[in-house]
């Protein structure tokens, strides 16, 4: 029986299923890490695509001329934007300027604050960005 045995080549069939079960876990979870790292691909490339888009509505919307409260909206490729512009209440006292500084007088001053948000959906989760800013107008000029 001893010289049986040394004569045996291959694996058993237990060894055979045991392996391929191993391989198919393997494959399973490797399956599965590449899955995610592709959605937080997308993912990303859509939070890219949307601070871009806030960035820009942002900055176009902080040059032009300011003169009353005003909202736009719009949808662009995936992404639904929205941009608002209101009057800002501050709080605080601001800070004294130096004689060399000058400024018209604060009763013709106003604060406006500009807000973007721009929102999408990824399969069914909805996203969304939003960024704000202040800007000082006069309210006698064209801003």
């Amino acid at each position: 029986m001893n010289s049986r045995r040394n004569t045996q080549l291959g694996f058993t069939l237990l060894e055979v299923i045991v392996a391929f079960a191993i391989a198919a876990i393997t494959l399973g979870i490797l399956s599965q890490i590449f899955g995610q790292g592709a959605r937080n691909l997308t993912l990303a490339g859509d939070y890219d695509h949307a601070l871009t888009l806030a960035n820009s509505l942002l900055t176009e919307y902080s040059t032009r001329t300011i003169d009353k409260e005003t909202s736009y909206s719009e949808n662009t490729g995936q992404f639904h934007w929205a941009v608002s512009i209101e009057p800002h209440s501050v709080r605080e006292a601001a800070p004294s300027l130096s004689p060399s500084e000058t400024l018209p007088p604060a009763d013709r001053l106003r604060l406006m604050k500009i807000n973007v948000n721009v929102a999408w959906r990824r399969h069914t989760t909805p996203r969304s960005i939003n960024l704000s800013s202040l800007r000082l107008v006069s309210s006698d000029s064209d801003g």
